[in-house]
Order: structure tokens, then C-alpha cells, then sequence
């Protein structure tokens, strides 16, 4: 999978689409800004994984670090709260080993 804009960049609460994550693989979860810098303590998103009963955080996007790289298997999404400034985020999925 390319990388792809799972949550298209805004300031209000949003939620992107379930990733499916297969065994052998990783998913490279990155943040980005619409404009400008913010402050390096700012975080507006969390991913999480999809559990029976109830989602469960596994990680969180911010300023810094604005990219988490997640192991397969699963499905995990990011969710975004509302915040003064306008974030999104991308994701690629890839199995590191191929041919193995």
C-alpha cells in the first residue's frame, strides 16, 4: 500500500476508516500539519486497535513524534480530537519481508 491519507487535515473530532494490518506486516501511522508549526508538546491523535467489547489505544500521534510504526495483525484507526490546530494523518501498510 502506498501511503495514503487515511484522515484528510482538520481541527474538528474525526475518526479515519478501519487499516487492516495482516500478519508479517507494519503500518506506518504519520501526522502532519495543514500550516505552520505547533508546539512540540501538542497532540491531537491516538491510534487505536479494534478489540472485542471496545477499541484500545496502542499509541498516540503528536508534534513529536508525529509518525508510530504498528505491527500486524490487526485493525487499527486514527482518531482525532478536536483542537485550535487543523492535523491529518497518512498511513502505509508493508510487509518488511516479502519474499520470506
Amino acid at each position: 500500500m502506498t501511503e495514503t491519507t487515511i484522515l484528510d487535515a482538520g481541527s474538528h473530532a474525526a475518526e479515519s476508516e478501519w487499516i487492516e494490518v495482516p500478519v508479517g506486516s507494519i503500518a506506518h501511522f504519520s501526522m502532519f500539519m495543514k500550516e505552520g508549526d505547533v508546539p512540540r508538546e501538542y497532540s491531537c491523535m491516538r491510534i487505536v486497535r479494534r478489540t472485542p467489547g471496545a477499541d484500545r489505544e496502542v499509541a498516540a500521534l503528536s508534534s513529536f513524534p508525529s509518525t508510530q510504526q504498528i505491527s500486524g495483525p490487526g485493525a487499527y484507526r486514527v482518531v482525532r480530537k478536536a483542537g485550535p490546530y487543523s492535523a491529518g494523518a497518512t498511513a502505509q501498510v508493508f510487509n518488511p519481508y516479502p519474499d520470506a
